[in-house]
């Protein structure tokens, strides 16, 4: 790490250089790792007081620490580069988690924040640590954070959520480890608690949240639709390959058909699902029953595309659909749809219903 650092080194003239004003840095660290036992003499004081958006990649536990090996020494990361960040990521799956909430707690002006777990599966916290307990105790505030995304996150990972603070968040990214897939859950465990928990009562952002994404997650269907009805000030929704159990063809728009009297999802202009299953696209009727809960409607006229809505107008502005690979279904109709016809030209909702992509011999 100093010889990556050593050209940020002080000139010995007072002749300035460019890369003494450079705003952003990426830093990708592999191999075994050492910090020195004084603070000021890691290579991390070396960067330039100008930089305010900082990519940081550490190598991953076993590879920095060796296997079986719980030692993870701390990160002297500066207090005044941590304070002058306005966007932040950092990859991280050593254990004990105190590293990285010693980081976070000086984060005062980041605005963007990424935290990448590594796929790590395991508690990222030492619940023993009088550190992380008062981290627990008083909270992560993380006052101007608008945009906060967790990589490659597990159940375990995501605890962190109960750590931090964020008041003025609008936008919220998960994508799940592909090691969840078939992971078993504790008895206990809940997402939508863990995310009304964190939004409404720990960082009390109602006001300012808009945006979800979620990413690569089984989740049961009852459970995301209470996840999502305790969110009812969400405009922008994006499921990434969200499998849903038990449902069939993973069908996660189902899930979303919910009368419009509930107040589900009242304000939601734009919806996104990707990477649904290319079954799902033969039968049109979830996505008929959807728009029909998001506004009722009777056909006048099918030829026409005409209709009478029963219901005032909806938020729903944006619909944008797509599907896995197949390599046995080639097309599919849902354009057709009278429903997504009528919300087209009479609401103005834009679809864009991706075509079924073909894996396999073009000519067969």
């Amino acid at each position: 790490m100093v010889d990556a650092l050593e050209t940020f080194a002080p000139a010995p003239s007072a002749e300035s250089r460019p890369f003494d004003a450079i705003q952003s840095l990426t830093l990708d660290f592999t191999g075994a790792w050492t910090e020195p036992t004084d603070p000021s003499e890691s290579a991390f004081h070396r960067i330039p007081a100008s930089v305010t958006s900082l990519q940081l990649y550490l190598p991953n536990h076993d590879e920095a620490f060796g296997y079986n090996n719980p030692e993870s020494p701390p990160l002297h990361l500066p207090t005044h580069l941590l304070r002058n960040l306005t966007s932040f990521s950092i990859g991280c799956d050593w254990e004990g988690g105190l590293q990285l909430a010693t980081a976070l707690g000086h984060c005062i002006n980041v605005e963007t924040l990424t935290i990448d777990f590594r796929d790590s599966i395991t508690w990222w916290y030492d619940a023993d640590e009088p550190s992380i307990e008062r981290f627990r105790a008083d909270g992560l505030l993380l006052p101007k954070v608008r945009t906060l995304s967790l990589d490659r996150a597990t159940p375990a990972s995501i605890a962190i959520l109960e750590l931090l603070q964020t008041p003025a968040l609008e936008t919220l990214n998960i994508d799940f480890s592909m090691f969840c897939e078939g992971m078993e859950m504790a008895e206990d465990y809940s997402l939508a608690a863990a995310l009304h928990e964190f939004i409404i009562d720990g960082s009390q952002c109602e006001a300012t949240f808009r945006s979800l994404r979620l990413g690569g997650l089984e989740i049961q269907g009852e459970e995301l639709k209470s996840l999502l009805h305790g969110l009812p000030t969400i405009t922008h929704l994006v499921l990434d390959h969200v499998d849903v159990k038990p449902s069939s063809f993973n069908d996660v728009l189902a899930q979303l058909a919910v009368k419009r009297n509930w107040n589900f999802l009242p304000n939601l202009e734009s919806l996104k699902i990707f990477g649904l299953p290319p079954e799902w696209a033969q039968d049109e009727s979830s996505l008929i029953c959807f728009l029909d809960e998001r506004r009722s409607h009777d056909y006048m006229n099918i030829r026409e595309e005409g209709g009478i809505f029963q219901d005032p107008p909806d938020s729903l502005k944006e619909m944008i659909l797509t599907f896995r690979r197949t390599s046995r279904l080639r097309d599919h109709t849902l354009d057709d749809t009278p429903s997504v016809k009528l919300f087209r030209k009479h609401c103005g909702v834009l679809f864009n219903i991706g075509p079924l992509l073909y894996w396999g011999d073009p000519n067969a």
